[in-house]
């Protein structure tokens, strides 16, 4: 347990808050984050303000007192270098500030230089809550990494998992990725198999990224497999094996809960009839016309069909993108997570 600050205003009665940093294992287990993170930050904020904080520095009592988030009022920031491969507990002192809503924003750096680069955080948490006067509260606190700092996965697949009504002139699937991906490792770990055994594709990668709501980027990697034969009615699976890696060198891996690196495998329903007719007029909701005008339907980029386990879709965009309640809040400190959709409004 590591010991932040003995108050945050002067007073006679402590009052401490345990932040028990607690990572989702769908998005990386607590190992990886703990080996990730070498420091962590904690911002410290109330909406009206912390009582006792009056004037901008370094603190008696430890932590740093700064406008950090530019709303004309400040904050308090505690740094803590990890010295193991373990997440431990936060330990915060509070007298003036027990009894009342704060909110702690934990943010995991790779080293202490990362913040005065002006390095983004590679990991993110926090949670907000009051704490009785004299009181010891533990606090389980999301913390996780962000998508660039997580293997990659499949977040969105296109025609959908178990989709039965696809268009008779398919073209082509989609695979989104939850980050961008070395392409080298790519090509032949991707495949589309049908009835009769692996289909003839050619593969495009596209690199998008998209400037999300709570001002931050997430980065993805768009995986095209086209093919110009009609498909043979039955069941079709789109296949991602293990060893394709992020720009990051990390590993791919669809499920971070079990010890193994895991595949992605996902499955359509073809027939020759269920999509409607031959040419763009019989391309169903989902579908567009190829623009290569071949008269063939080929998936949009629509994550209204259904974005995979951690990411919601942000439909602005069109883009699946990281569950922000998996975090406990946003990037950008104005903004709310919307605990209904995972959106920061």
């Amino acid at each position: 347990m590591s010991l932040l600050s003995v108050a945050i205003a002067c007073g006679d009665e402590v009052t401490r808050v345990q932040l028990v940093l607690t990572p989702d294992p769908e998005l990386a287990p607590k190992t990886e984050v703990a080996a990730q993170v070498g420091f962590i930050r904690v911002v410290v904020d109330s909406a009206d303000g912390l009582l006792g904080v009056e004037h901008a520095g370094v603190r008696t009592q430890q932590g740093i007192a700064i406008d950090w988030d530019d709303d004309g009022a400040l904050e308090v920031l505690f740094d803590v270098t990890l010295s193991s491969t373990e997440l431990r507990a936060l330990e915060i002192g509070l007298t003036q500030n027990a009894d009342r809503e704060l909110t702690y924003r934990v943010l995991g750096y790779a080293s202490a230089m990362d913040p005065d680069r002006g390095i983004d955080a590679i990991a993110l948490g926090g949670i907000t809550a009051s704490c009785p006067t004299g009181e010891e509260c533990k606090l389980g606190t999301p913390f996780n990494l962000r998508a660039d700092a997580r293997r990659p996965k499949v977040v969105l697949v296109l025609p959908p998992d178990g989709a039965t009504q696809v268009p008779a002139n398919l073209a082509a699937v989609t695979v989104m990725f939850s980050t961008t991906l070395d392409a080298t490792t790519l090509d032949s770990r991707a495949r589309l198999v049908g009835p009769g055994g692996t289909i003839a594709t050619t593969s495009t990668l596209e690199a998008l990224v998209y400037a999300t709501a709570d001002g931050s980027e997430e980065r993805r990697s768009l995986l095209t497999l086209g093919f110009h034969d009609p498909l043979d009615n039955g069941d079709h699976w789109i296949e991602i094996d293990t060893g394709v890696l992020s720009q990051g060198g990390r590993r791919f891996d669809q499920n971070p809960t079990t010890s193994a690196e895991d595949g992605f495998v996902s499955r359509f329903f073809y027939q020759q009839e269920s999509g409607g007719g031959l040419g763009c007029d019989g391309c169903p909701p989902g579908y567009a016309c190829a623009p290569d005008g071949t008269n063939h339907c080929i998936p949009v980029i629509d994550c209204s069909l259904g974005c995979l386990a951690g990411s919601v879709c942000d439909t602005s965009r069109g883009a699946c993108i990281d569950d922000c309640r998996s975090f406990g809040l946003c990037v950008d400190p104005m903004l709310d997570c919307n605990e209904s959709s995972g959106l920061c409004q």
